[in-house]
């Protein structure tokens, strides 16, 4: 979700931009056709340009960042979570990676059986740039333990996943 929203503000704020320069065209068109005798001459004319494109730059990104995105998304019903487990409450405990930072280790498991039919596939690290860190498969004869080591220094959110074949898709969010 966090990710669909930076998407959807970047092109609102580009949409906003846009609107304000088709609006801007628009207005030395009206004037040029139908207002030419207030243009006394061709600087004045100029100068009216450049203080209304500057206008338009300055007040666009500025008003874009105070709109809601154009679009909401809610993905409970993709990604499940400890707090929004959706059609799989009380799977929760078995499906939700549990975290252990140990330095710049950290250490997900998921405390789930493994079956051929019914088993953790996938766990994945990713971090606030939507860098994946690290992503381990698993067959049915492992066991959901996986261990990344985070880049030098690195301060803010890590998204775990852990993929179940069964149970779909769960994320676990957290702060180092």
């Amino acid at each position: 979700m966090i990710f669909l929203n930076n998407l959807v503000s970047g092109a609102t704020r580009l949409y906003y931009l846009g609107f304000y320069y088709q609006l801007l065209i628009k207005d030395c068109i009206f004037v040029t056709k139908y207002k030419q005798s207030a243009m006394k001459s061709r600087r004045t004319f100029i100068k009216t340009g450049i203080a209304a494109t500057i206008g338009a730059a300055v007040a666009a990104p500025l008003l874009a960042q105070n709109q809601k995105p154009a679009i909401e998304i809610d993905l409970s019903g993709l990604i499940y979570t400890k707090e929004k487990p959706g059609r799989w409450k009380n799977k929760e405990e078995s499906h939700v990676p549990q975290i252990k930072i140990d330095g710049n280790q950290i250490t997900l498991t998921t405390d789930h059986g493994m079956s051929e039919t019914h088993y953790i596939v996938r766990h994945t690290l990713v971090d606030k740039n939507q860098k994946v860190i690290g992503a381990t498969t698993f067959s049915p004869a492992d066991k959901p333990v996986s261990t990344y080591t985070i880049p030098e220094g690195y301060k803010g959110t890590l998204y775990a996943t852990s993929f179940c074949n069964k149970h779909d898709f769960w994320a676990n969010v957290f702060e180092v």
